[in-house]
């Protein structure tokens, strides 16, 4: 839409920007927000999910129905497995196993290694089945009487395993290029048989297994119900426990109640821990499949969490705390091209604001806040000074005249208010604010300090609009 020039600088940027990864945590909480219920205070050990929530990092902030709290007794280290068990139940409860059935596992990664385990725990039956040898013997070692290499007599002896009658239930967490091992989770299945997929395996195989036998084919979604639901995940909207027994979260805290119990065992899948300095090395063994179990990183202890960005009683009321007027520091008048502090280093502010702050001659000084990595990435790419470690540390420096606010939509008029209390200039990307209160309090701040307050709606400036 926008030419091959500027899609190619933006693909070019956006590969030069670090990712970030992981989606299977735990920790101690160190701030819980307003609106969270429940008990959580600082202090308590946590599991956490989601991606781009429970990331490989020092400090993350993780929506609620997305957290569960660890039982005493289990350490960090097995608690940081809930999400990857989660996935592993959720596969499991989709197949609808029984005491006493007879479950085929196909893949005996860690998710699968995890699966059968829980079988074991429901009082089934599991086979493992798998086309490394190690991995089957792993899953020997843990209790599983038949663990099977997946060759060209694996359906065969399957098919013993279970006196000939076949599996009541194959769940399948191999990842595979080729549908080989939905072929073989039909020819292993009993009459009327179940069939879960877990793993990442394409759905290519032919109608006859499923009609010969009238089997039943489920794919499983991650770890539970709530999974890419915004308001169960985003907004905390649980799900009532009368129609939804076994949310993501609910499937957390069972994970975590097993381990407690000692019915579920998770260190011993633990190859290494390696602290994050050396994340690096540990990913390169990982891809290079250097590692036979688990790798978890571990943070030492974490930094003391940076103050909130702003306290906004002045800013709201016109009134410090004791009461007093708050005096705004007043905003310099520039003789030369503005320095800018920028918040949130997006995609529209990466594309559209820094080339235009660019064009007009501004000082790119500083970037900070938002999410993930993409503040060192835009200074590397687009020229900023430095880098800050967060939004209030942009607000604060001293070398910045004029502040950029490009983050969330509920975060703009928090972040307005203080910046135009420290009497820095404002640029905020739309909207201004999500009410009508707090667009009052933003102007009224704004006239205080004697700064200019701008806003991005730049529909008035569109070449078609404007002819």
């Amino acid at each position: 839409r926008e030419g091959a020039r500027h899609t190619y600088d933006l693909v070019r940027r956006k590969l030069a920007q670090e990712a970030a990864v992981g989606y299977s945590s735990a920790g101690r909480v160190i701030a819980v927000g307003p609106e969270v219920r429940g008990d959580f205070k600082p202090g308590d050990a946590v599991a956490c999910a989601g991606s781009g929530h429970a990331n490989h990092a020092d400090i993350v902030a993780v929506p609620i129905n997305l957290c569960a709290k660890v039982p005493d007794g289990v350490p960090l280290e097995a608690a940081a497995f809930s999400t990857i068990a989660a996935i592993a139940m959720h596969g499991v409860r989709l197949a609808e196993v029984s005491l006493g059935e007879r479950v085929a596992v196909i893949g005996c990664g860690l998710i699968g290694k995890i699966a059968c385990r829980l079988l074991l725990c429901a009082g089934a039956e599991p086979i493992a089945i798998d086309t490394n040898p190690s991995r089957v013997q792993d899953a020997h070692r843990s209790g599983v009487k038949h663990a099977l290499v997946a060759d060209g007599s694996a359906a065969e002896l399957a098919l013993a395993a279970t006196s000939g009658q076949g599996a009541d239930a194959v769940v399948i967490t191999a990842a595979a290029s080729s549908s080989a091992p939905l072929h073989l989770a039909a020819e292993i299945s009993r009459d009327r048989g179940r069939l879960v997929l877990v793993g990442a395996v394409p759905i290519d195989f032919p109608r006859p297994p499923l009609y010969d036998k009238e089997l039943s084919f489920r794919v499983s979604r991650s770890y539970g119900p709530g999974r890419y639901d915004a308001l169960y995940e985003e907004r905390g909207f649980d799900y009532p426990i009368g129609y939804v027994r076994w949310t993501e979260q609910r499937n957390m805290e069972s994970v975590l109640a097993l381990v407690a119990d000692g019915r579920l065992k998770l260190l011993d899948l633990i190859e290494r821990v390696v602290p994050v300095e050396n994340a690096a090395g540990a990913y390169e063994q990982i891809a290079d499949r250097a590692t036979r179990g688990a790798i978890v990183l571990a943070y030492g202890d974490a930094p003391d969490p940076a103050p909130s960005a702003v306290t906004l009683i002045g800013a709201v009321t016109g009134n410090g705390a004791n009461g007093a007027p708050v005096a705004a520091r007043p905003a310099p008048a520039l003789a030369r091209p503005p320095r800018i502090g920028l918040i949130g280093a997006g995609s529209f502010a990466v594309k559209t604001i820094v080339p235009a702050l660019t064009a007009a001659g501004a000082q790119l000084e500083l970037v900070g806040g938002g999410g993930g990595p993409s503040a060192e990435a835009a200074q590397r790419t687009l020229g900023f000074a430095r880098v800050a470690a967060s939004e209030s540390d942009v607000i604060d420096d001293d070398a910045v005249d004029a502040v950029v606010v490009c983050t969330r939509h509920a975060s703009h008029a928090r972040l307005v208010m203080r910046a135009l209390e420290r009497g820095k200039h404002v640029f905020c990307e739309k909207p201004l604010a999500l009410t009508a209160p707090e667009v009052e309090d933003v102007i009224a701040a704004a006239r205080a300090s004697g700064a200019v307050l701008a806003a991005g709606f730049n529909r008035r400036f569109s070449p078609q609009l404007r002819e």
